[in-house]
């Protein structure tokens, strides 16, 4: 499971029981069984902060802390107890949400791919006189790599890369030169145009803007160039099928 979601199903599970703390009194608040998930959540919890995080991260050392030593008037769980743990839970959510670190913070890969890996294939079985395609290949291989492993920003750099890469193909200089000018179908064209006009300029916002007081990062959704991207590679295949030496 992302490590993410899992962390969102304990902060999920300890504002139920602040909730539930904030409408009851007594003297036990919490039942003896209830007390027992309670501690067993915050083990759990504790135990994925240390696989995402590292061994010795502050977030689990300092929920246990809060743990041990927080409690209420009656050595029970203190509604205090639960907002702490909360507090450290959601700064722990924010900072893995933020990362991009995704080998050392755990993160599961998705299992999805950028490039689709028949159109991959066709381009590794193409024995080309005129091109030599490994760099290409290498990088829609890196490219599935780091969108798996959603690294977003090396997403759109790579996508930025391709374009800039094959335009001798198509007889051209620059890639705007195949938006603008090359003799393929409408849909084609169009593609290439969103690739042009779009792909650069959300590339452009992470390779060139310096630092600000508020930043923001890309999403799946904001660097998913991956239709027009097979169009162009399917273009590719076309052109170099019958290239061989």
């Amino acid at each position: 499971m992302d490590n993410l979601v899992a962390l969102q199903k304990y902060i999920n599970y300890f504002q139920t029981v602040s909730d539930f703390l904030e409408r009851k009194t007594g003297r036990k608040a919490l039942q003896s069984k209830e007390e027992s998930e309670y501690k067993q959540m915050v083990y759990e919890v504790c135990d994925l902060l240390k696989e995402t995080f590292g061994g010795e991260n502050a977030y689990a050392f300092d929920i246990i802390n809060v743990y041990i030593n927080v409690r209420g008037e009656w050595g029970s769980i203190s509604l205090h107890n639960v907002h702490e743990i909360l507090g450290l839970l959601r700064a722990a959510y924010t900072k893995l949400q933020r990362s991009g670190a995704v080998g050392t913070l755990g993160l599961a890969p998705d299992s999805s791919s950028y490039v689709d890996p028949s159109r991959l294939e066709q381009l590794k079985k193409i024995k080309s006189n005129s091109f030599d395609l490994v760099r290409l290949i290498r990088m829609c291989e890196e490219l599935n790599t780091v969108y798996q492993h959603r690294c977003y920003m090396a997403v759109v750099m790579l996508v930025r890369g391709i374009l800039d890469h094959v335009p001798p193909i198509f007889s051209t200089k620059t890639f705007g030169e195949i938006a603008n000018n090359y003799s393929g179908s409408k849909s084609f064209k169009d593609a290439m145009h969103h690739l042009e006009n779009f792909s650069r300029k959300v590339a452009d916002s992470y390779l060139h803007e310096q630092i600000r007081k508020k930043e923001s990062l890309p999403t799946a959704t904001q660097v998913n160039f991956s239709p027009q991207i097979d169009l162009l590679l399917a273009e590719i295949v076309r052109l170099l099928a019958g290239d061989a030496p």
